[in-house]
């Protein structure tokens, strides 16, 4: 991918960086850039948003006739911890898509996304989606089966999180099963410049032919 070996050599700084979360301006410009290579007619998708952080640079660089969906349960914060600093995340969440002029640009569909990526409301056409909701082995592997008939040839899906064995194991399952191809993982090691990229990402691409 031709937009990772650009970001790898540059300083990107954070879209929105009174937005809390854990996402790097790295990932963010990753995230705007896809979206912004998507053609009129297909769909930039969001599955777990948090407050927004990792949505705001994608849905402001996504083209005019480009959709932009985002999916999330709003649980309360990092699996509901408690804490008034991180809770309150559907709240806020919707605050930040006002904030920065969103509210009328993404379509949110709220929800587990077991149940919103079936049915009549599902996106279609997805060219690109960052999943960054459970990362358990069985819901990684979920999402990403879910995804496949939704997605056009050729889409990318970034998996967030990548550090997290179980994650690795869900989408190193879903390829086993057929439809997507890794591409990369940054950091490659997993180990280094995670100020770069926070816990890891996983790249992958669906199969032009499943």
């Amino acid at each position: 991918m031709a937009i990772l070996g650009s970001l790898d050599r540059s300083d990107c700084p954070d879209a929105c960086p009174d937005v809390h979360g854990g996402t790097t301006g790295r990932v963010q410009a990753l995230l705007a850039g896809l979206a912004a290579s998507l053609r009129t007619g297909e769909t930039y998708l969001e599955i777990g948003c948090l407050y927004g952080k990792s949505l705001v640079p994608a849905a402001r660089a996504a083209p005019s006739g480009v959709a932009v969906v985002a999916c999330d349960k709003f649980c309360g914060g990092w699996g509901g911890s408690g804490d008034p600093v991180v809770d309150g995340d559907r709240d806020r969440f919707y605050a930040t898509l006002a904030k920065y002029g969103l509210s009328d640009r993404v379509r949110v569909l709220e929800g587990d996304f077991h149940e919103t990526l079936v049915g009549p409301d599902v996106p279609r056409n997805v060219g690109a989606c960052f999943y960054d909701a459970d990362h358990t082995e069985r819901s990684t592997t979920d999402a990403l089966r879910l995804l496949v008939p939704v997605t056009v040839p050729g889409a990318i899906v970034v998996v967030d999180d990548w550090i997290a064995p179980e994650g690795q194991n869900g989408a190193a399952r879903a390829i086993r099963q057929g439809g997507y191809t890794l591409l990369a993982l940054r950091p490659e090691d997993m180990q280094t410049d995670r100020d770069l990229w926070w816990r890891g990402i996983g790249i992958l691409r669906r199969d032009e032919t499943l």
